[in-house]
């Protein structure tokens, strides 16, 4: 059979085609044409749809380093100092290593002191299962000492070494 005499023989393929105003007929995958190709997302027209224009300049993209805003001075200052933490909190998650005062200097205003930030910080976690710690000159996330039966068993750690990189840095 030929793709054509296929969708013929499936009407419930067929569908209503709201852009063209007209019929149109849908086909699988494994009788379409070669060569011939899919109708594409019309996400890929960013002109049709203005919203999406919007969503592409959103605060996640890629800035250089002089609009990145450190001292937020529009902000009130609770809301400025939650804002620090948050950015303090994020690049110690995100680092594989112990990250010093002056990289943390870099995402906080001039007049933001770090050691009341991580203390703040440390507050805060004070239910969680891990912690911030002082490592190296720098500060880290760690688990807590309580939880390293619990990575062990789930890791399959026991005394052998993992795909966690230590068990001294997580218990």
């Amino acid at each position: 059979m030929l793709p054509r005499e296929l969708l013929a023989a499936a009407p419930q393929l067929r569908g209503k085609d709201a852009d063209r105003g007209g019929e149109r007929q849908l086909e699988p995958a494994a009788v379409r044409a070669p060569g011939e190709l899919k109708r594409r997302a019309r996400a890929h027209r960013p002109a049709d749809l203005p919203a999406l224009r919007a969503l592409n300049d959103g605060p996640w993209r890629a800035r250089s380093p002089e609009a990145f805003d450190a001292e937020l001075a529009d902000l009130p200052a609770e809301l400025r100092w939650r804002e620090w933490m948050g950015r303090v909190e994020a690049v110690i998650l995100a680092s594989p290593e112990p990250v010093g005062r002056d990289v943390l200097a870099r995402v906080v205003g001039r007049d933001c002191n770090i050691d009341l930030i991580i203390d703040d910080i440390r507050d805060e976690l004070r239910g969680r299962p891990y912690e911030v710690v002082a490592v190296a000159g720098g500060w880290r996330h760690r688990t807590k000492k309580g939880f390293g039966d619990t990575i062990r068993a789930a890791t399959g750690l026991g005394t052998q070494h993992s795909a966690l990189r230590s068990p001294k840095r997580w218990c």
